[in-house]
């Protein structure tokens, strides 16, 4: 009895294992080929893509800071016009009151430009940082994506 069961449990685990084995058909040799040759072909699109992204990514860098330089040069333009017309208004006052009420203004303004100046310089590293974020996180989706992808040729493959 005991030889029997052995024997029993051996067939039916030869079979249950046997046969899923000879149901899985490997992939012809044509097929792993072709295989093979798309996957080189979708990396090199992949790489492609990813070089002239970074590319783009630099150029918009380039240009924000242009940009930004740009503006601050148009804004100290500006402040020293503006200076210089204070400074003008101090050495024509007529009294000491007036000048002090000019000298008081003069503070005020530089206080002001120098408080705007700092606060666009934080705004613009904050937003190029943001822009650094945004441009990694999509790098990794498209990652993610490709990994996916190659994944499920994979498996469309072998089944």
């Amino acid at each position: 009895m005991f030889n029997f069961a052995k024997l029993t449990l051996t067939a039916a685990m030869v079979v249950f294992i046997a046969i899923p084995a000879y149901a899985w058909e490997q992939p012809t040799r044509g097929e792993r080929h072709e295989y093979r040759v798309e996957r080189r072909d979708a990396r090199q699109d992949f790489r492609q893509q990813k070089r002239s992204d970074r590319m783009d990514f630099r150029h918009q860098r380039i240009d924000d800071r242009k940009g930004f330089r740009q503006e601050r040069r148009q804004d100290g333009k500006e402040w020293r016009h503006e200076k210089r017309e204070m400074k003008r208004e101090m050495l024509h006052a007529d009294n000491p009151a007036e000048r002090r009420e000019v000298r008081h203004e003069y503070r005020a303004e530089r206080r002001e430009h120098r408080q705007d100046r700092f606060g666009d310089r934080q705004a613009f590293r904050q937003d190029r940082r943001d822009d650094r974020q945004e441009y990694r996180q999509e790098r990794r989706e498209e990652r993610q994506s490709f990994r996916d992808e190659r994944r499920e040729d994979l498996q469309d493959l072998l089944n």
